[in-house]
């Protein structure tokens, strides 16, 4: 269970890159910045807590160590100000539920498809997860990959499922260039 530490303020004024006027920014803010071990390709999210009784800006992110609360300047070591708000929360009232939902899922397990930064931000400020950049990428990729226009043959070893197969094929697939499967104990590729 994640234990909060007291907080001075449960806000921080953030420059809005717009107009440059700081602006109030409450505890469930999500802030992004470039991924560390993605080299700059998704994104690591955290959610702004407050200010603790130092003066230290704290945030809440989810990472490979799980659930974590760290300074801001910690958080974005070594990123200067290549960081962005995703979400401003003006909603003061909107906070006992933001710390409710995030003690809630503290304690699950990091996983990059399932339950990553992303999710965990999203869970915490909306109470729902939302589709995820990473999920975005591979959906992208799939997609791309599903319709290039190979034709792919299947040696199904059965008659019903060779022409199920086939069936499907026709409907999907527009052949351009000819890739073959054998499909037994060792799926043979051949180009």
């Amino acid at each position: 269970m994640l234990i909060l530490p007291p907080l001075k303020y449960n806000y921080i004024y953030i420059e809005n890159e717009f107009s440059g006027r700081p602006e109030k920014a409450f505890t469930g803010t999500i802030i992004k910045r470039f991924g560390t071990a993605s080299n700059g390709i998704m994104y690591h999210y955290c959610i702004i807590l407050g200010t603790d009784t130092k003066g230290n800006i704290l945030i809440i992110h989810n990472d490979s160590n799980g659930v974590e609360i760290q300074t801001f300047d910690k958080w974005n070591e070594n990123w200067g100000s290549n960081w962005s708000v995703e979400y401003y929360n003006r909603d003061e009232s909107s906070i006992p539920d933001i710390i409710s939902r995030t003690t809630e899922v503290s304690d699950k397990h990091f996983h990059n498809r399932l339950n990553n930064c992303e999710h965990f931000a999203n869970y915490a400020v909306f109470g729902q997860e939302f589709r995820d950049s990473l999920q975005s990428l591979f959906s992208e990729i799939t997609q791309k990959l599903l319709f290039i226009g190979f034709d792919i043959q299947v040696e199904t070893g059965s008659e019903a499922l060779q022409k199920r197969y086939n069936k499907f094929k026709r409907n999907i697939f527009k052949p351009k260039s000819r890739i073959q499967l054998k499909l037994n104990s060792t799926p043979i590729i051949n180009r």
